[in-house]
């Protein structure tokens, strides 16, 4: 395929679609990936694919061992790149129209118990600069449930520490939701005690910064859990988003309204708040065969 039609697909998207960065970057990442095998298949027009190479093309990533997410989302920006195509006129059918995505079956998403989560949230030194920031960090995701692209993205005048709020955009929307007394505590230490001293003679609007001064990134946050990790001698992979599944875990096991964790969580369906539903019956049914004399 030509790229100039790639290249045109990415402008479509962001003035058009307006879609986040990392939407951007999956959806050209997957008709790169299509691209790709289409050349392996000696296909060099883009007229010349059809629905047959893009069911061929699924089946390939299912030999290679993709989740059947991965390849949904894979068909997904091929949709809207066939869509686009087909309105710029420069194929004259939609190879893709009436081409059903593959049913997912939702995983029960990996958590923390609440006892993990206590030993990991006190690891922090708060007797220095970063082990306070670090604390700070691990008390807001945990009090939120933000993401961690959401979490750096926060400036110091998006908490409003008289009503326990953060304000931060999901979706290109602006939302805001409550934050914890724990969590505020601690912001209050960083922010008194610690993020002046980071930052040194730097300016720095965002909330965490890293120590050099700078805004974090999701890197960053990805290797202080890494190594609070493994200081807490968890074993366990934690991430980012592990702690995000626990925040809404923990919430609907102490009988928090599925709606409402919906809404702090920022899911558009309720079906991908259901999931952790799931994790709950996991937890009955392995507490039951632990226990039981008769399971």
């Amino acid at each position: 395929m030509n790229s100039k039609y790639i290249l045109e697909f990415k402008g479509y998207l962001i003035k058009e679609k307006k879609v986040s960065t990392n939407t951007l970057e999956s959806y050209l990442r997957d008709v790169k990936q299509f691209n790709d095998f289409c050349l392996k298949m000696n296909i060099n027009n883009i007229k010349e694919v059809s629905k047959a190479q893009i069911i061929s093309f699924l089946i390939y990533l299912q030999k290679m061992g993709r989740a059947t997410t991965t390849i949904t989302r894979n068909l997904v920006a091929l949709r809207v790149f066939f869509h686009y195509l087909f309105d710029c006129s420069y194929i004259e059918s939609n190879p893709v129209i009436n081409l059903k995505i593959p049913k997912i079956e939702r995983k029960v998403p990996k958590t923390l118990t609440i006892k993990e989560i206590d030993i990991l949230l006190n690891t922090p030194d708060l007797n220095t600069n970063k082990g306070l920031r670090d604390k700070a960090i691990l008390e807001v995701l945990y009090s939120t449930g933000l993401k961690v692209s959401e979490l750096v993205n926060i400036k110091i005048m998006d908490i409003n520490f008289r009503n326990k709020s953060i304000s931060y955009y999901s979706n290109r929307e602006k939302r805001s939701i409550p934050i914890g007394d724990v969590a505020i505590r601690f912001l209050n230490k960083y922010l008194a005690y610690s993020r002046e001293k980071i930052l040194k003679d730097n300016k720095c609007d965002y909330l965490f910064v890293n120590m050099q001064g700078k805004q974090l990134t999701r890197q960053g946050v990805w290797k202080i859990i890494k190594g609070y990790t493994k200081e807490a001698n968890i074993n366990k992979d934690i991430t980012p988003h592990m702690i995000r599944h626990s925040f809404a875990l923990h919430l609907i096991q102490n009988g928090a309204d599925l709606h409402m964790v919906k809404e702090l969580l920022g899911h558009l369906d309720i079906s991908s708040t259901q999931v952790y539903i799931k994790g709950i019956e996991q937890n009955i049914k392995e507490t039951y065969k632990a226990f039981h004399p008769r399971a």
